[in-house]
């Protein structure tokens, strides 16, 4: 079997990606800055020994520190890395997101064979990740409107990652990952509350006034400028198209939102397979 190094691996996609793997009976060599061994973008002598007898990669970083995956791409091509699946991001092209074309180009010109999945915002945001403060204090401000968009769950871009790391076919190719249907954040919300049996509310905000607010908290204006040309993208209604990309690579549809939502964690009764731990990965 094939030894496969997964990044982030106490993540969203990367703990799921190493689950899978090592029930098909997979080498899984499961990386983070606090998993079963250590990996840390910022300490570049944490990269040689993840690398070493790795044949392929699932590669995860954090959306604010691309900068080194072209170093460690020609690293793991050195240590003659055969594959390599990336985790990008969806509207990449739209946004013009410097971080992330900029990863997927040292991808695809790395000479190793190469897939690039580039997902909507996951379902298990608003119980692991970006919504779960909201979902939890029950107010969310954000300049989207009504906006849609089509969010995954994070089991669907796994099982597509576990495809594309061990069946040829994908290679070369950039796959856009969707969930089956569009939702605003006051859908998404509504369903929510109904299932934590409590109001979960969705306000919008003027762009201007929100970034304000981010900038005066001391976030960089650039990270404002990419996360503005994001939230664009759901305000205007470019991030509500649905891809049939899921069913074409696993041959059954995406995980509805409904499904996803009664599974959650507002549900105690539900045994979750996989503990949301270090959410931020």
């Amino acid at each position: 079997m094939t030894t496969t190094l997964v990044l982030g691996a106490t993540g969203k996609t990367g703990r799921r990606v190493t689950s899978l793997l090592r029930d098909a009976g997979h080498d899984v060599r499961a990386a983070s800055r606090s998993g079963e061994l250590r990996f840390d973008w910022d300490d570049e002598s944490t990269w040689d020994r993840a690398l070493a007898g790795t044949e392929a990669v699932y590669l995860v970083c954090a959306d604010d520190n691309t900068d080194p995956v072209p170093r460690f791409v020609q690293r793991a091509a050195r240590h003659q890395v055969r594959r390599v699946v990336q985790l990008s991001g969806r509207g990449a092209d739209h946004v013009g997101d410097p971080r992330y074309l900029t990863s997927e180009r040292a991808v695809k010109e790395s000479g190793m064979d190469w897939t690039i999945l580039r997902p909507s915002s996951f379902y298990q945001n608003f119980d692991e990740g970006f919504f779960r403060d909201a979902v939890l204090s029950g107010s969310l401000i954000l300049p989207v409107g009504e906006g849609k968009e089509s969010f995954i769950d994070a089991w669907d871009i796994a099982e597509v990652a576990v495809a594309a790391l061990t069946d040829s076919r994908h290679m070369g190719c950039t796959y856009e990952l969707t969930g089956p249907r569009a939702y605003s954040l006051s859908e998404a919300f509504s369903l929510i509350s109904a299932a934590a049996g409590r109001e979960i509310t969705f306000t919008d905000i003027a762009p201007v006034e929100f970034n304000t607010g981010l900038i005066a908290s001391g976030l960089p204006e650039a990270d404002v400028q990419v996360l503005d040309g994001y939230l664009g993208l759901v305000r205007d209604g470019e991030a509500a198209a649905v891809t049939d990309t899921v069913q074409h690579v696993l041959g059954k549809p995406a995980r509805d939102f409904e499904s996803y939502v009664a599974a959650a964690s507002w549900n105690p009764t539900i045994q979750h397979p996989i503990d949301p731990v270090n959410i931020a990965e």
